[in-house]
C-alpha cells in the first residue's frame, strides 16, 4: 500500500542543478495552496466541500493512505466537514467552536506520540507546549467561517509552524518537507494578507488537507519535482540535537508568548 508520506529513496540518482526548479515548484505549490484555502474560506459550500471533504474522503476509500495518515486525515475531514454543516443549519456554531478546536489538539497529539514513538523527545517536547497554549484560546463561528481569539494570533501560528516543519522535516521524505514549506506558509501569508491571523487555524485546516490529497494522488510527481540531492545537507544539520534543542527552544517560546502575550493586554 503506498504511503502518503513515501520513504526518500529515488529510483535513480537525483541530477544537479535542480534547486531553481524545486524552489519554482514550491512556490508553485504554495500559490495552489493559498488559492485553494481561500476559496475554501470565502466559498464553503461550492469550494470547501470538494476540496476539503470529498477529496480527503476519497483518498481514504481508495486506501492510499497508510495508519498515521489515516488518523491525521479523518480528523480533518471531519474538522473541515463541520464549517458546511454549519453553514446549511445542520449543527450549530457554539459545536463547530468546540468541536474544531478539540479536533486541532487532538491533531498535534497524534504527532507528538508519533514523535516520542521514534525517540524524538525535543520536538514531542514543543508539541505538547503547542497543545497546551491552546487552553487559552478559543473560537468564534461568524456564519461562514470561524476565527480564533484572543488576538494577535501570530506567536501561536509560528509556534505550530515551527513545530510541524519540524516533525515533517524529522520523520518523512525531503520532497513532504518541501511541499510543507508550502502547506505552512499559505496560512501564515492568508492571515498577514487578511490583517486578521485569527483566520490562521481555519486557512491551516484547508491547507493541510488539499495537501495530503495530493501527497496521495500524485506522490510521485512531487517526489520528481521537490526532491534534491542537495537536500542531505540541510538534513544533516536538520537532524543535530543543537538544531533540534533550538527549533524546539523556539517553538516552546512562542507557544508561551501566545499565553503571556494577550495577557499583558488584557483590561
Amino acid at each position: 500500500m503506498p504511503s502518503i508520506y513515501p520513504v526518500y529513496a529515488p529510483a535513480t540518482p537525483l541530477p544537479e542543478g535542480r534547486v531553481a526548479s524545486v524552489a519554482l515548484h514550491t512556490f508553485a505549490a504554495f500559490v495552489f495552496l493559498t488559492i485553494a484555502a481561500i476559496l475554501a474560506v470565502r466559498f464553503p459550500l461550492a469550494c470547501g466541500v470538494p476540496l476539503c471533504v470529498l477529496g480527503p474522503a476519497w483518498i481514504l476509500v481508495t486506501g492510499r493512505v497508510e495508519r498515521f495518515a489515516k488518523l491525521k486525515l479523518a480528523t480533518l475531514i471531519v474538522g473541515r466537514a463541520l464549517v458546511p454543516c454549519a453553514v446549511i443549519g445542520l449543527i450549530s456554531g457554539h459545536a463547530v467552536e468546540t468541536i474544531v478546536l478539540f479536533l486541532y489538539r487532538i491533531n498535534i497529539c497524534e504527532a507528538v506520540v508519533e514523535d516520542g514513538r521514534k525517540g524524538r523527545y525535543a520536538n514531542a517536547l514543543g508539541g505538547a507546549a503547542v497543545v497546551g497554549s491552546t487552553y487559552w484560546m478559543h473560537m468564534h463561528w461568524l456564519g461562514t467561517y470561524y476565527v480564533i481569539e484572543p488576538g494577535p494570533f501570530l506567536c501561536a501560528a509560528i509556534a505550530y509552524t515551527l513545530w510541524n516543519w519540524n516533525f515533517v522535516a524529522g520523520n518523512f521524505s525531503p520532497a513532504v518537507a518541501m511541499l510543507h514549506v508550502a502547506t505552512l506558509a499559505a496560512p501564515l501569508f492568508c492571515g498577514f494578507a487578511s490583517g486578521n491571523m485569527g483566520l490562521w487555524l481555519i486557512t491551516r485546516a484547508t491547507s493541510l488537507t488539499v495537501s495530503v490529497v495530493l501527497l496521495g494522488a500524485i506522490p510521485k510527481q512531487i517526489d520528481e519535482r521537490l526532491n534534491h540531492k542537495g537536500h542531505a545537507r540541510w538534513l544533516a544539520v536538520h537532524a543535530r540535537p543543537s538544531t533540534q534543542f533550538i527549533v524546539s527552544g523556539a517553538t516552546v517560546a512562542f507557544a508561551v508568548a501566545s499565553v503571556l502575550i494577550p495577557a499583558s493586554h488584557a483590561p
